[in-house]
Formats: C-alpha cells, structure tokens, sequence
C-alpha cells in the first residue's frame, strides 16, 4: 500500500448478508459521514446471548452497543480506516 496510482479501482467487499447492525461506523455524534466530513470514532457491535427456555429451546437476544473504536481490535475495519483516512477526494 505505498504506492499510488491515477487509474481506476474497484474495491469488493463481500459479507455474508446477515441483517445485523455490525460493523456501522460512525462519528462522535453518531452519525453516519459521506466523504470525509467528520472523524469517524465509534463503531456498532452485537452483544449476542444465548437462554435456555423451560421447554428446552434456545433464544437468542441481540443487542446492539455503540463503542469507541479505540476499545476494539478488528483487522478489517483497521484496514478500512486506513483507506478512508489516506483517500484523496476531489
């Protein structure tokens, strides 16, 4: 990555479609950014429990958490922040 180039690029990301609130960045005031408005300092995570019910089934409960990045360690969104934060925007 310390090279830099002037032709197009594609960047894929692909994840398995799982409908949880993972992974969303956002700002101090939390709030999604286009570009580069504003830092981007929080992220979103799911606190998964599992319960065992009286007749013997498990539920699942998700609960979504708004944490500061800086008290997570996730390789991918590092890389993601390292390209946003070295993408230069006409």
């Amino acid at each position: 990555m310390d090279s830099k180039t002037d032709d197009f690029n594609f960047v894929v990301g692909l994840e398995i479609l799982d409908n949880m609130p993972h992974d969303r960045l956002y700002s101090a005031n939390h709030r999604g950014v286009s570009a580069d408005e504003e830092e981007l300092t929080h992220v979103s995570t799911v606190l998964v429990e599992y319960a065992t019910a009286e007749d013997g089934t498990v539920k699942e409960r998700l609960e979504e958490q708004i944490v500061e990045l800086k008290d997570i360690s996730d390789p991918a969104i590092e890389l993601f922040l390292y390209l946003w934060q070295t993408q230069q925007f006409d």
